[in-house]
């Protein structure tokens, strides 16, 4: 499995959204030269491009007083030359002598070459390369193979040059087909017992080179290369995959596992197996995978098909999770154990790390077919279901056609799907009977007088075979009377199960009093705060709709050609009036907004992080706050709401 070492000659290397080289300064250029370092692929002749960025470090030779001299950039004169330039940010001291450190690609965030725990560099990437047919290094470029380079001793006055080296280690993939049936390869990945790709905080001033994890939910242990265009392979002919990885050193005893379409062959290190910076390893990899055997579909065998381009087939969402029906299937996106929200997203749809998927049918299961947004997401879709085979962007899952329900959760990165199709058989189906309904979750119990009935709970039901649902939306609330004061009990009913829960029906506030009501966590983007005050996002002309994460309201900014991005209307019910607002925000936000009907915005207000912001005197129904401005840094981020209204 394991084969010679070659030495690279051909990591390509790119920079997006370069910054501009300081006008102010001192001018300076560095020299980094070598046949090695070079950022377009041709074969094995490689070069830089005009307009390649580096950034550059120097201190006092022997010490760590490094100072940050920013980028410095190629022009297309001296790409042959490797000629560098920018300014100083300081002036080097006469008589003295100095090193000299180059890291590419530049990031304004790494601020030192020595230890540091901010401003990452990509080694691979976790989310996968993407390889255009086989035997092509052009994926092996960019901010996935970084470059150092270390000039010692240098004497002020003299021009610094430098060899530039590699950080990342390559992988080749040898595959070749040992079956009678045509191969063609669409992904490949190899694994290893510890992080291998992913963002680095890079020590180039040690020997090796230091590479730690930025966090550790930013680094994989599997490297993932995607294949598009690839042509099928006769038996005994091979195709060549590569993947760009952090140098590390499989120890004996250690395990490395290769797959390639999904189809696993695991090594156990006889011996200590290193993958070296600036180095290839060849992994031969023989795909001697038996065709899947032909199983007769069961009798009854129906398809249904669910799109998430169908805003009309989701019948739920908040930021807990979405609920999708087509043709008697749903499914369930949950943020289960998740970190992130589930966002408001059609076609695709987003699934993030921890979540949880639900798929169900009226009977029982023998296929599914994912359909995922694009080739980036295959790695994530198979960590999804690990025993699948990937065709194109379609990943087919086969069941053994015992339930009506299946689940997953996802274990790493992140998946975007556009449909997916379930394949299920009526032959023997028995659906499971109901056996009881349950009501949970932050349910309403207080009401003023006169006021509009609302739940806000969760009704599940449970059924024989042990299964469970969340029916609340198809249930029916009946033996209430909000004109009456006092204790009441509600009946929820859901076909011929119900349930009861106790509510309390209290005096209207006396005309002319003044109430103020609070909300500092937020499970919804529309919501009430109590029977009379409620909220609303909405998009408007934000970079996304609104969502919820870690209990805060994100509000976006103002995309590209408006003046202003998403909102929140704060409103109160017929016959009261808001006589003041107070809104809070994690992030410096500049706000602006209406009151009422009218469509006169304040001016742009500035809202500190953890401040809050509040208007009075509003005397009207309801008030619009709008983030304004479009970079990230002005997101509205509601993390408190406050209204105080009179009748």
């Amino acid at each position: 499995m394991l084969a010679a070492t070659f030495t690279l000659t051909n990591c390509a290397q790119e920079i997006d959204n370069p910054n501009d080289v300081p006008s102010a300064g001192i001018p300076f250029e560095i020299v980094a030269t070598s046949a090695e370092t070079k950022t377009v692929n041709d074969g094995l002749n490689t070069k830089w491009v005009a307009d390649d960025q580096i950034n550059i470090f120097h201190a006092v030779a022997e010490t760590n007083a490094y100072v940050a001299d920013g980028a410095f950039t190629v022009a297309e004169a001296d790409v042959a030359t490797g000629r560098f330039t920018g300014t100083l940010s300081a002036a080097l001291e006469s008589d003295k002598v100095y090193d000299w450190y180059a890291l590419y690609p530049y990031s304004e965030h790494v601020t030192t070459p020595g230890e540091h725990d901010e401003g990452y560099t990509y080694i691979g990437h976790s989310k996968g390369l993407n390889q255009s047919g086989y035997d092509s290094m052009a994926s092996l470029k960019g901010s996935v193979c970084p470059l150092y380079g270390i000039a010692t001793a240098v004497p002020e006055g003299t021009k610094p040059s430098m060899t530039m080296n590699h950080i990342s280690s390559i992988v080749a993939i040898n595959v070749t087909n040992a079956t009678e049936e045509a191969l063609t390869v669409s992904t490949a990945s190899l694994t290893a017992e510890e992080d291998i790709v992913g963002s680095y905080f890079i020590d180039i001033t040690k020997s090796p080179v230091v590479c730690t994890p930025s966090a550790s939910n930013y680094v994989n242990n599997t490297a993932t290369v995607n294949v598009s265009g690839g042509t099928e392979l006769a038996q005994g002919e091979s195709a060549i995959l590569y993947l760009a990885i952090k140098p590390f050193t499989a120890a004996t005893g250690e395990k490395l596992v290769l797959s390639v379409n999904g189809y696993e062959k695991e090594l156990t290190m006889t011996k200590d197996v290193t993958f070296a910076a600036g180095k290839i390893k060849i992994l031969n990899f023989s795909y001697d995978k038996e065709p899947d055997p032909v199983v007769p579909e069961p009798e009854g065998t129906v398809n249904a098909t669910i799109s998430f381009a169908s805003d009309a087939q989701r019948i739920s969402h908040d930021g807990d999770g979405q609920v999708w029906e087509n043709d008697g299937i749903t499914f369930t996106n949950a943020k289960h154990n998740s970190t992130n929200a589930v966002v408001d997203n059609v076609n695709p749809v987003r699934l993030y790390k921890n979540s949880k998927i639900t798929i169900e049918a009226p009977g029982n299961i023998v296929k599914i077919e994912f359909t995922s947004s694009t080739g980036d997401y295959f790695g994530y879709l198979k960590s999804l279901l690990p025993n699948a085979s990937v065709n194109g962007q379609v990943v087919t899952e086969v069941y053994d056609g015992s339930s009506n329900t299946v689940e997953y959760e996802l274990s790493t990165g992140q998946l975007r799907l556009n449909s997916l199709t379930v394949t299920y058989s009526t032959e023997g189906y028995v659906p499971p009977v109901l056996e009881s309904i349950a009501v949970s979750g932050d349910y309403k119990t207080e009401f003023i007088q006169g006021s509009t009935f609302s739940f806000g709970g969760v009704v599940t039901a449970t059924y024989d075979n042990g299964s469970t649902k969340n029916v609340t939306t198809d249930c029916v609330f009946s033996g209430y009377d909000l004109e009456q004061l006092g204790d009441q009990t509600v009946t929820v009913s859901y076909e011929d199960e119900t349930a009861e829960y106790d509510i309390t029906v209290i005096e209207k506030p006396a005309a002319g009093s003044s109430v103020t009501v609070e909300m500092s966590s937020f499970s919804n983007t529309a919501d009430a705060l109590d029977d009379v005050i409620s909220y609303t996002t909405a998009k408007g002309g934000g970079t996304a709709n609104p969502a919820i994460n870690n209990s805060i309201i994100r509000i976006y900014q103002a995309g590209s050609g408006k003046t202003e991005g998403g909102s929140i209307t704060i409103k109160a019910a017929d016959g009261y009036t808001l006589t003041s607002v107070t809104i809070g925000s994690t992030m410096n936000t500049s706000i602006a907004y209406t009151i009422g009907n009218s469509t006169t915005k304040s001016s742009s207000e500035s809202l500190s992080a953890n401040g809050k912001y509040t208007v009075d005197d509003i005397n009207s129904n309801s008030i619009t706050f709008y983030c304004m401005g479009t970079s990230s840094s002005t997101r509205l981020y509601v993390n408190y709401l406050s209204a105080t209204y009179t009748n």
